[in-house]
């Protein structure tokens, strides 16, 4: 290393040495030269730089992997690949193993992915086109609702322990959905059953106890779709497509208390913990319903990408993140300001969604491409755009080191100094 300097400070003596005895004519030359080779250089990166400077300051997220299920490939970036008939829509989060589980509706299966090495590590037969999955954190099991049954899961070995049959909750017409009770340690769950629209169902024993009305039978014909806990007044809430509204319900009596108005095709909904509002998606008029369920009035409505479905909060940045199903994008929502700051380009028919928090990425299951488009929301110091296809690969990418630029900052600094000093000698 010594060596190294002194090679350098003899190097600087003999330029230095040079630059003294030519003319003064030539020495302007020399730097002139020297600045329009250095103002080359840089010029190509400054937009890298600029991005590099934006990118540091936001964390709204990007695709940073694609994980093809059909053939268990992970590749960089959003990658869009062909139409498969997997068909993935509902996804969830098992905190006790910490596995994503995915249901492939055209397979007959759910998907088991280790958010470690982000592959699918099991796959798990389940009849009847399963849709909707649902962790129950009092049992350890994950429920998931098909055409014909709703199936038990011990996600320990990873193998259907149980299906629950009744005669009120098949056929369906529909896709159910399900939430967990804290307060009551009770699983609520839609159908598209004309007498009881709502089952709820006692994991401990896992039978069904009780069926809850949402109208008046026929006048009022009721095919709820999400259903959510707010854990701030303990209701449950239930969106209803057929008449625009979401149904509260009071489950100390099982009886609805309030029919909230909301936009058309309401589909899935998401309590933030930060301001304690719900955020429903709209799905006809592309559009967030925003309720505050203190009054349980509707506050705000924001305007969104075509066809949003499903959402989930994040709480590492504190937004919202919603699929938007025709746009193939998934919206960013800024709650403090109930406005989109962005979006984000993901694969072909976006649906379900869901957040990892032991690494802190967001899941989202691509239902025409057969795909998980895995959304990294950490602070990168450098941008890298890729838009990848299976047939026909292009990537694009802006990185650049931070190590660069302040090489190159401090190189300018010497010139532009060194020039300064020569010009005042003249």
């Amino acid at each position: 290393m010594f060596y190294d300097f002194f090679i350098m400070e003899k190097n600087i003596r003999e330029f230095h040495s040079f630059f003294v005895m030519v003319n003064s004519n030539v020495r302007r030359v020399i730097i002139e030269i020297l600045l329009i080779l250095m103002f080359l250089t840089i010029l190509p990166n400054l937009s890298s730089i600029i991005v590099a400077y934006v990118n540091t300051n936001t964390n709204v997220g990007y695709v940073k992997y694609t994980l093809i299920l059909y053939n268990n490939t992970l590749l960089q970036g959003n990658v869009i690949s062909p139409k498969s008939d997997l068909g993935p829509l509902g996804i969830i989060y098992d905190p006790s193993n910490g596995y994503i589980y995915v249901a492939d509706s055209g397979s007959d299966t759910v998907s088991v992915i280790n958010s470690t090495t982000n592959h699918v590590i099991a796959n798990i037969t389940i009849k009847g086109h399963p849709w909707s999955l649902l962790y129950d954190p009092s049992n350890g099991y994950i429920y998931v609702r098909s055409l014909v049954s709703l199936f038990v899961i011990n996600p320990s070995t990873n193998q259907v322990i149980m299906n629950i049959t009744n005669a009120l909750l098949s056929p369906l017409t529909v896709p159910d959905n399900m939430v967990y009770d804290p307060s009551n340690g009770y699983i609520y769950i839609t159908s598209s059953s004309i007498l009881f629209p709502v089952f709820v169902i006692n994991s401990s024993t896992n039978e069904i106890i009780h069926g809850i009305k949402l109208g008046r039978i026929p006048h009022d014909i009721v095919i709820p779709s999400g259903i959510l806990y707010d854990p701030s007044n303990g209701y449950i809430y239930v969106a209803n497509p057929r008449s625009n509204s979401v149904f509260v319900i009071n489950t100390s009596t099982n009886k609805v208390i309030a029919n909230i108005s909301v936009g058309q095709d309401p589909l899935s909904m998401v309590y933030d913990p930060s301001n304690g509002y719900i955020y429903v998606t709209d799905f006809k008029s592309n559009t967030i319903s925003v309720i505050n369920s203190s009054s349980n009035t509707v506050i705000a409505n924001i305007s969104i990408g075509q066809g949003p479905s499903d959402i989930v909060y994040d709480p590492s940045n504190g937004y919202i993140y919603v699929t938007d199903t025709k746009s193939n994008m998934v919206s960013v929502i800024n709650p403090s300001r109930n406005q989109v700051i962005a979006n984000i380009t993901v694969g072909d028919c976006p649906s379900g969604i869901v957040y990892d928090p032991s690494n802190g990425y967001i899941y989202v299951t691509n239902s025409l491409s057969g795909s998980i488009s895995i959304i990294s929301t950490k602070p990168v110091i450098s941008t890298q755009m890729t838009q990848t296809s299976m047939n026909n690969s292009t990537e694009i990418s802006t990185n650049l080191p931070i190590t660069y630029i302040i090489i190159g900052a401090v190189v300018i600094v010497v010139v532009v100094g060194l020039s300064a000093v020569l010009v005042r000698k003249r």
